[in-house]
């Protein structure tokens, strides 16, 4: 146990050591496998040991999170510690629910031990010890040898969100040395922190009530909640998407081009929701764009980036079409694929949110 106890600090420390701590942990109560999961966001990834990684694989994908009656019904029981859902939930309620009668028993699964750690920002984190339906419930023995071991996991969790958190501040700080407004965002648009430089932009976007993002457009703030909406949805089956939006000029205010990065690697962390980085720059007009800007903005392929250079600089879709020596119905195919990809519904949308890129170009270049 004394190794096990180590091995739970350092993983505070590298997330790589979660698999075979939980492993171990499983181990130590002769179960098949453990799992830790972040309840309050099914986007977040989770944390399995072998023994169990391709019954949580099905379980997240199939989105039996949202239909849990198990983490539910064990969630109000006023148990402190680790519990054992045979002590408190009847084979007769257990059969009437789907997510043992349709997932956990014919996958020879039904029984577990579970706990649940509040972490600083408020979100859930369940640690689930897997065992098979033939074999019952824990003892009171192996109980006790879990709940010897849960302050060590609660304080792991502990650390590993304070660091976590600081990854996340020094990203953002990072952000803000280069001049950039951003904010980090969990996948329902609720914001955890924000640089300096975001509060600077307030007629582009803001943080409103309960934290969440607002988008002053109305067009661009519903897009960009669809869009997380779809990522949470698309959560368990690949990478999660990144997207620009063009931010279209308010009386008073200049454009702006919102990007939506998502939070990966060394930064992701199930113990902290961010998943996305929200980066903002305002624009000043000007009549000229580079098409290398357009591409990196928004993907365009090369012609598509001539098109839209074209039309920012205030030429008709006809005039492009001919200067181009294309059809007009190809011209218009291209700047259909322009609008999508910036996620823009109207072309005088896009001309006024990014015509001032190079303005920006030409202050950087001044300042060296």
């Amino acid at each position: 146990m004394l190794d096990l106890t180590s091995r739970i600090y350092e993983a505070a420390f590298l997330s790589d050591v979660w698999q075979p701590v939980l492993h171990d942990l499983a181990g130590a109560v002769a179960a098949e496998g453990a799992v830790i999961a972040n309840i309050s966001d099914p986007a977040i990834p989770y944390i399995a040991s072998p023994g169990v990684a391709p019954l949580y694989d099905e379980f997240f994908r199939g989105g039996w999170l949202q239909n849990n009656a198990k983490t539910k019904a064990l969630l109000s029981l006023p148990v402190g510690g680790f519990f054992c859902d045979a002590d408190h939930l009847s084979d007769a309620w257990m059969a009437e629910q789907p997510v043992y009668r349709d997932f956990y028993w014919p996958r020879g699964f039904g029984y577990a031990a579970g706990t649940v750690i509040e972490s600083p920002n408020g979100d859930l984190v369940t640690i689930s010890i897997e065992k098979k339906r033939g074999e019952r419930g824990l003892d009171r023995g192996e109980l006790d040898r879990l709940n010897d071991l849960r302050p060590h996991l609660a304080r792991a969790a502990l650390l590993a969100c304070r660091f976590a958190l600081a990854r996340i501040e020094a990203s953002l700080e990072a952000l803000s040395l280069a001049g950039l407004p951003a904010a980090s965002i969990r996948a329902d648009g609720r914001v955890i922190a924000a640089n300096a430089l975001f509060p600077g932009i307030v007629d582009q976007a803001t943080i409103e009530s309960q934290d969440r993002l607002l988008v002053r457009h109305r067009e661009v703030n519903q897009a960009l909640y669809a869009l997380l909406a779809q990522a949470r949805q698309r959560s368990a089956e690949g990478a999660p998407p990144s997207r620009s939006f063009p931010i279209p000029s308010r009386p008073g205010s200049l454009p702006a081009v919102l990007h939506l990065l998502p939070v990966t690697g060394a930064v992701r962390d199930i113990f902290v929701s961010a998943a996305f980085f929200v980066v903002i720059t305002p624009l000043k007009r000007q009549a000229a764009v580079s098409t290398d800007i357009l591409r990196g903005l928004f993907d365009l392929t090369p012609a598509e980036a001539r098109i839209g250079q074209s039309l920012v600089e205030g030429a008709t879709i006809k005039e492009t079409a001919d200067s181009f020596g294309i059809a007009v119905e190809t011209a218009r195919s291209h700047v259909k694929s322009i609008l999508a990809k910036s996620g823009m519904s109207r072309q005088g949308d896009f001309v006024a949110a990014i015509s001032a890129l190079p303005q920006m170009h030409d202050d950087a270049d001044l300042q060296r």
